[in-house]
Formats: C-alpha cells, structure tokens, sequence
C-alpha cells in the first residue's frame, strides 16, 4: 500500500508539473504573438495558398493516403494581409486536419468572396469535432487530442486572425469539419 500511496503522490507531482509548463508555454506563446508585429501587404491569397499546400504536400510522408486539394475562387482574390501569419494559421489547420484523419482521407482548402469577407476553408473527412467542445476550441489548453498535446494550436490561430482583423469558426460532425477563416476583403 505504501508503494501505491508513493505512486499516486509522484503521478500528482509530474500532473502539477505539467500543469505548470504548460501555463509558461501558454504565457511564452501569448508573449511571440503579441511582439511580433503585424505587417500587411496586398497579397495575391491563390499564389499564398499555392505555396502553403505545396510546402505541406512536401512535408507529408512518402506513405500517407491523405489527397490534399486547392479549390481557388473563380477569379483572382487580393487581400490585405500578413504573410507570415496567414502561413501560420494555414499550418495549424492543415496540420490539425491531417492528424484528424485516420489513414486514408482527404483535405481540401477552398476560396470565396462574400461582398466584405473572404474566407478561407479547410475542410476534411476525419473523426469530427464532439459538439460539446466545439465553442471552447479557440481557448488556450483546449484539446480534442490526447494530453500530449497542449491545445494551443487553435488558440493562437484565432488570436493572429483577430490581429488581421479577420475571425475563425468551425463547423464539425462525424466526417466532415470545415474552419473557415474570414479576412476582410
């Protein structure tokens, strides 16, 4: 008994540990995004998108089974905005959705232009996001994944989309999830 009492005091230790990194972690990432400035620039959003799902086609395994597409929008779309962050939150999401789906699936980043807004979508065909969760996604330490993952990903996605005066949402059931990123047009 007194081995199990040892064990439960050390696992309490490392959980308030853990706990304790990931505040600082929490603390150091609000810290880059908040110094980083922001500089905008009118950018031709297909030639940005071209570059961010080519540089992650690359980045996948030689074995993956993930199709990954790019749906631009009719005509050519300019947009004011950072580079950098856009690329940023591209990532994130592109990267979320290939570690939603399991095995074989597919992702697909789309273009429109909506009379102010245009918004970006990246939609793909894995597990879903549990309704439930869905309104706390965007908040630090939220994560729909196992505790390896500090779940901050999507909060720092949604912090650089306000810095571009923009917004993120998510739509999710079993199957289908889209996060659509609007920017002003």
């Amino acid at each position: 008994a007194n081995k199990g009492e040892s064990i439960d005091s050390e696992l309490t230790i490392i959980e308030s540990e853990l706990e304790r990194v990931n505040q600082l972690t929490l603390g150091l990432e609000d810290l880059a995004v908040e110094q980083t400035a922001s500089v905008a620039s009118l950018l031709d959003l297909h030639q940005q998108i071209e570059e961010i799902v080519t540089l992650f086609k690359a980045a996948l395994p030689r074995d993956n089974r993930i199709t990954l597409r790019f749906q631009p929008w009719a005509e050519t779309v300019q947009v004011q905005a950072d580079p950098h962050r856009l690329r940023q939150i591209l990532l994130n999401l592109l990267n979320n959705a290939k570690e939603a789906i399991a095995g074989a699936g597919c992702i697909e980043v789309g273009v429109a232009v909506h009379l102010e807004t245009v918004t970006i979508s990246v939609t793909d065909n894995g597990a879903g996001i549990d309704p439930e969760r869905q309104p706390e996604i965007f908040n630090a330490g939220s994560t729909t994944k196992d505790r390896r993952h500090g779940g901050i990903g999507l909060s720092i996605v949604h912090k650089l989309a306000k810095q571009m005066h923009g917004a993120i949402s998510v739509q999710s059931q079993p199957g289908h999830t889209v996060f659509s990123l609007s920017l002003p047009a």
